[in-house]
């Protein structure tokens, strides 16, 4: 069992996809250390809900903290569920935790790592403490930044003295309310106690926030590893912009206009293709990168399926071979998992078995049919991708997405039949022995039945791309076409179409493909 803190977002607004990439990414390693390595979590995420930022917008749009802080928290909640990020375990909010606070504070103040000024505000000693700095120091870059009621530059609040039009609550030090580092650090130790294993965030809270959120929780406790491991994930970055998305840089692209062109698989997919420390550059060619791989994996485990279920002609494929592959490939994913969650890594392995099975069932070499139970390393590879996809996250390997009623039976049915049909179309196409062959027994110029042929061929190269189209339109059907036979998958709007790849432009053969 892991115990997990992770920063939760502060609840003025609306999410951004900077937000969900960082959420998306930490989602990912949460799995992993579950399913990978069967290591349970225990996920606690605060949210801040007493802030300035809540402030200055609760006098801006004269709405109280209250409306305000539910109002994006249950957003942000429904977008992450929308992006498929995994519920926490634990939920803590700043207001619910005063208490705890107040006495988090007044603990160091006792221990003499603390002083009051005369505004009300309790300032925690960077210089007394001794051991500040085990992160990088980014000088002058404290939120507070420098005032004459500090010692020194780096010394941060703990407690901030009440001022006009903010919200308060009584302390030892008069009304106030508490400083930014003070909230996680009251809140995990309140559920963790002196030493947990994991703090998570974004890059840019490793310092000042975490810095500071150890040092004085390190003070608190009397110790000197109060968590034993951070994440921190790099930022998310518009294409030929070098700051991060941000609200006041005004660069941002919600969750939901990105859900409107893109899936959620896809968005998932660009944080699994690069890895989880460093930035991500959000762009068409990135996304459409994700796109793709998403595709091909889907549709390599559509085909392995419907090559088990006898859907498409069963050839003789290497068995000890394509097991052997199976195998390797899930060793190297566990191999990649374990070097810091190197997910870049691990798809790379995912493919290359990809290519490898691609490579098996498109070859036309001993293509004797055998039985379904020829089958089984196909399908293992199919099996492997599907669990290892799902594992994290992306939701791939559906045909229908509803419970298998009467109705979803029959429409399955009826699909299968339009689509062995359509098979039937493309393979008299491609079958040349149908026709006459008019230049050897009529004479007729070879240019000129050539042409012939390309008229007899086109209607019916034509029905069958007239059905693919009205499959896609008019029942969310896409039809993959590959050498062995054509599958087929759902999918839930336009944006989840690929570029299939699609082998009947190689199907029909250079002098008889239609014009």
């Amino acid at each position: 069992m892991a115990q997990w803190y992770a920063c939760g977002p502060t609840v003025y607004d609306s999410p951004h996809i900077g937000h969900a990439s960082s959420y998306v990414r930490l989602d990912i390693i949460r799995r992993i250390l579950d399913t990978a390595f069967n290591i349970d979590t225990t996920l606690v995420m605060n949210i801040t809900d007493v802030d300035d930022k809540i402030i200055q917008k609760s006098n801006e749009t004269d709405q109280p903290i209250d409306k305000i802080t539910k109002l994006y928290e249950t957003e942000f909640f429904e977008d992450m569920a929308k992006l498929s990020v995994s519920q926490p375990t634990v939920v803590t909010r700043v207001r619910d935790y005063i208490p705890q606070i107040v006495n988090f504070v007044k603990t160091i103040e006792d221990k003499g790592l603390a002083y009051r000024t005369h505004d009300g505000s309790v300032y925690f000693d960077v210089k007394k403490y001794g051991k500040y700095g085990q992160f990088a120091i980014q000088k002058d870059t404290q939120d507070e930044g420098f005032n004459n009621l500090k010692k020194n530059s780096q010394d941060f609040a703990m407690w901030k003295g009440s001022k006009p039009n903010e919200p308060w609550w009584p302390s030892p030090w008069g009304q106030g309310r508490p400083g930014w580092h003070v909230e996680c650090s009251a809140m995990a130790s309140d559920v963790f106690g002196s030493n947990f294993d994991v703090h998570s965030g974004g890059e840019d809270l490793m310092f000042p926030h975490h810095e500071n959120e150890l040092a004085q929780s390190c003070a608190f406790h009397g110790n000197d590893q109060w968590v034993n491991y951070w994440l921190h994930t790099g930022h998310l970055y518009v294409a030929g912009q070098s700051d991060k998305m941000s609200k006041s840089l005004k660069n941002v692209i919600s969750v939901s206009e990105l859900l409107a062109k893109y899936t959620s698989n896809h968005f998932r997919m660009l944080c699994l293709l690069n890895n989880y420390k460093k930035r991500i550059e959000f762009s068409e060619e990135r996304m459409q990168k994700a796109v793709s791989v998403t595709g091909a994996i889907n549709s390599m485990i559509q085909h392995c399926e419907a090559y088990a279920h006898g859907q498409v002609d069963c050839l003789n494929v290497p068995e000890a071979e394509l097991y052997e592959k199976v195998q390797l490939t899930r060793i190297a994913v566990e191999k990649a998992f374990a070097d810091d969650f190197n997910t870049p890594q691990a798809l790379a392995n995912v493919m290359r078995l990809i290519k490898f099975t691609n490579q098996v069932l498109g070859s036309k070499e001993g293509g004797n049919s055998v039985t379904g139970r020829s089958c089984a390393p196909v399908a293992a590879v199919g099996v492997y991708l599907k669990r290892l996809m799902n594992q994290l996250g992306v939701d791939v390997g559906k045909k229908v997405a509803t419970e298998e009623s009467d109705t979803d039976v029959q429409f399955h049915r009826t699909v299968d039949t339009v689509v062995a049909a359509r098979a039937k179309i493309r393979d008299l196409a491609k079958d040349k022995k149908h026709f006459v062959n008019v230049a050897g027994e009529y004479g007729i110029p070879e240019n000129t039945a050539k042409k012939l042929m390309k008229s007899l061929y086109k209607p019916l190269w034509e029905t069958s791309d007239s059905i693919r189209h009205d499959m896609l339109s008019a029942a969310n059907v896409q039809i993959n076409d590959g050498v062995n036979g054509s599958t087929w998958s759902m999918v839930h709007s336009k944006k989840d179409v690929r570029k299939s790849e699609d082998l009947s432009a190689a199907d029909k053969s250079d002098d008889l493909k239609p014009s």
